[in-house]
């Protein structure tokens, strides 16, 4: 996601969620709960274009939050960004899926990718056909267990 560097870090989350046409009220908790998520609730009145790297790439991972997706896809997530940020990342990344959420990981780091998911894919399964055909599969599911009211729905 591309976020506005000319706006403050909660107003970034703001206008994610207005995206996704969150309730004002709902959308003001549900900011203030994923800032926390990402460890930012300190920074969260800074501009975008102040904050590091690291804290970049976590208001990013946030962005992708503030709706409360049912598949969270993070593409490289750690990369170009300080040893606490990418600790900060893996542990929330470790969070959300205890918590239930399907979490699509991409990482050329193989540590990262033992760490944190419960399948590993070999190098030839992260091209981008099968990468499409996983997310439209995943898709698919996900729209089933909605229309019929499924587990987590």
């Amino acid at each position: 996601m591309a976020l506005s560097p000319d706006l403050r870090g909660r107003e970034n989350l703001r206008f994610f969620g207005r995206l996704y046409r969150l309730p004002r009220r709902p959308l003001e908790r549900r900011v203030d709960e994923v800032l926390e998520l990402i460890d930012l609730t300190a920074r969260a009145g800074d501009r975008v274009d102040s904050l590091s790297g690291g804290m970049r790439r976590r208001l990013n991972i946030g962005a992708g939050l503030v709706h409360s997706p049912t598949l969270l896809v993070l593409d490289e997530p750690t990369v170009g960004v300080d040893p606490q940020s990418r600790h900060a990342i893996l542990e929330s990344v470790t969070r959300f899926g205890e918590e239930g959420m399907a979490i699509l990981y991409t990482t050329h780091h193989t540590e990262e990718a033992e760490r944190l998911c419960d399948h590993v894919g070999r190098r030839s399964c992260l091209t981008w056909p099968c990468f499409a055909a996983v997310l439209l599969t995943l898709a698919s599911v996900l729209l089933r267990r909605r229309l019929t009211g499924g587990p987590g729905m």
